[in-house]
């Protein structure tokens, strides 16, 4: 860009580096498509900005302190230039921390003199009516949970997706949530409203289908079940629910597989009402099996071919790239797991798409294919023949992102992927 050295620049270069970024376009590996119409407006309900291509003041500063940071280092070194070539501002030029006291903390030495300015922000609101439009797009009490504690705590999402039932404190109404950052333990207060939302994603049999609690108790007493070991089974179907995301008639013989793994590999042991749950779920047709869990553990894990064969993939070149990319994401997953990405690749997605678009033998599939796939997902069909929501439907987009995002870093080292 400048054609000189780095351990001959000076703060000429510099100040050409930052004028050069307030006017060049951020590099793309592809054109805008959905984003070119938005691209640098603000969102008229959130007021969120949108981001332009270009580059913004905090980003330049950014880097200006990484490239002072790196000068420094190899200026202490012995090496790079005699002066460092990203100058404090002239107001602030003086000996750094002089007349420091060392009982106080160290604090900044300045403002770089090539910073651009921070234009000050205002804060970000929403209307009361669109705050409750937005709650009530929510699809399940376990998001409006998490939306009600995030707005009254300020936690982050990552963190409040972290909380157990010990770290609520609902005499108090305290969540103790574990900071991203330092790993600290803190205690936050929280709205009243957030912990009936909490209350109601907890109670999940209160969810159920109108007659299904009612229908699983009594084939539990048909078969000779105890009343200990329903409760015990209804509980760990709840705890699956409330893992998962999905509704009752969501869960698969994959879900129970999962949390029998997690907990043999946590405690050593499966959850107490593992085999209870299992056959409940059998008996009243949640789940397509005549085994039982005992049965169906003994067959052992399937191979990835077989796998991906019973969807009946059509497209041998997409059949294949599938096998292989499951081959490779298998030894990190455990087998319950494995299961359900295999269903989410090779039944929800791929076979949809060939079902209602035949033909296609490319993963560059159209942008109006995708759409309507999209559209397809917000629903499902349950064993009865009735039309449900589907509430994993943002997993499943995640996970099909994640496989195209690999397919992409594994080009560059892969032809086979390119």
């Amino acid at each position: 860009m400048v054609q000189v050295e780095w351990d001959r620049a000076t703060s000429a270069e510099v100040r050409d580096f930052v004028l050069w970024l307030r006017v060049t376009t951020k590099p793309r590996r592809s054109a805008r498509t959905n984003s070119a119409a938005t691209a640098g407006t603000t969102n008229t309900i959130t007021k969120k900005p949108y981001l332009d291509d270009l580059y913004k003041p905090r980003t330049i500063r950014h880097s200006n302190a990484v490239l002072r940071s790196f000068y420094e280092f190899w200026i202490e070194s012995g090496s790079g230039p005699l002066v460092n070539p990203v100058p404090l501002a002239r107001s602030v030029r003086r000996r750094p921390h002089a007349h420091h006291n060392p009982l106080d903390p160290y604090g900044s030495e300045g403002r770089l003199r090539y910073n651009p300015k921070v234009p000050r922000r205002l804060p970000r609101q929403m209307p009361d009516e669109r705050w409750n439009e937005l709650f009530a797009a929510l699809r399940s009490n376990r998001d409006r949970a998490i939306l009600a504690l995030g707005i009254s705590n300020a936690a982050r999402a990552s963190e409040l997706l972290g909380v157990r039932g010990v770290d609520v404190d609902r005499g108090d109404q305290l969540v103790r949530v574990e900071r991203k950052g330092s790993q600290a333990e803190q205690w936050l207060p929280s709205s009243p409203e957030s912990f009936i939302w909490l209350r109601l994603f907890k109670n999940v049999q209160l969810l159920f289908p109108d007659g299904k609690l009612e229908e699983i108790r009594r084939y539990g007493a048909d078969v000779g079940m105890t009343g200990r070991h329903i409760d015990e089974g209804l509980r760990l179907i709840s705890s699956v629910i409330l893992h998962t995301g999905r509704d009752l008639d969501q869960l698969t013989m994959e879900d129970i597989f999962y949390l029998r793994a997690r907990d043999r590999r946590e405690s050593g042991e499966a959850y107490v009402g593992t085999h209870s749950a299992w056959d409940l779920l059998r008996g009243v047709g949640i789940l397509q099996t005549k085994d039982t869990l005992k049965d169906a553990l003994r067959h052992g894990q399937r191979p990835t071919t077989e796998l991906v064969d019973s969807y009946n993939i059509q497209s041998t070149q997409i059949r294949n790239v599938l096998v292989r990319y499951l081959d490779e994401r298998r030894p990190a997953v455990d087998y319950g797991t494995f299961r359900g990405l295999v269903r989410e690749l090779a039944g929800v997605f791929w076979a949809d798409i060939e079902t209602h678009h035949p033909g296609i033998e490319t993963l560059r599939i159209p942008d109006d294919v995708i759409d309507a796939w999209k559209q397809r997902i917000l629903t499902y069909t349950d064993k009865s023949g009735q039309v449900r929501e589907r509430r994993s439907r943002i997993d499943v987009m995640m996970r099909i992102r994640g496989f195209y995002l690999d397919i992409q870093e594994w080009a560059h080292e892969d032809p086979y992927w390119a």
